[in-house]
């Protein structure tokens, strides 16, 4: 971090002093006073599992959905959506990919970013429906 900081550059996405924060304040998590390490585990991992489950929550219209599981893959540049059906691929399926791929690209992407991917995983599916994987793939 410190080598970085001596040759940071304009055009760093997160600077070395974004990236050193001060100490978090953990009010949130309801503990007392004193407080072992396994109790602080525990209370970050349910606090954190509330919070991830948000973060996957959209609203379209007066509809909420809940994406499945979404990644940031570094080598892509891209987020990738991942619905999981436990049914036979339907279009239907492939018109609500499309609308979550939709949604990312206009309110999730940052600049810079590639273009969202999505990637529907069902427990079986016909030849005649499979998608051509470019095709399953665009967002317009």
């Amino acid at each position: 971090m410190l080598e970085k900081a001596a040759n940071s550059e304009p055009n760093d996405l997160v600077t070395p002093e974004e990236a050193i924060k001060d100490p978090f304040v953990l009010e949130f998590l309801d503990l007392k006073d004193e407080y072992s390490e396994s109790d602080l585990e525990q209370a970050l991992i349910h606090r954190l599992t509330d919070f991830l489950l948000e973060l996957r929550r959209l609203r379209i219209d007066d509809t909420w959905f809940r994406i499945d599981l979404i990644f940031f893959h570094r080598c892509l540049r891209a987020l990738v959506i991942v619905d999981l059906k436990v049914g036979k691929f339907s279009y239907a399926d492939a018109g609500q990919m499309h609308l979550y791929l939709n949604y990312a690209s206009e309110h999730w992407m940052k600049p810079g970013e590639n273009p969202p991917a999505g990637l529907i995983l069902c427990a079986t599916a016909r030849k005649a429906t499979r998608l051509d994987p470019v095709q399953a793939l665009r967002t317009e």
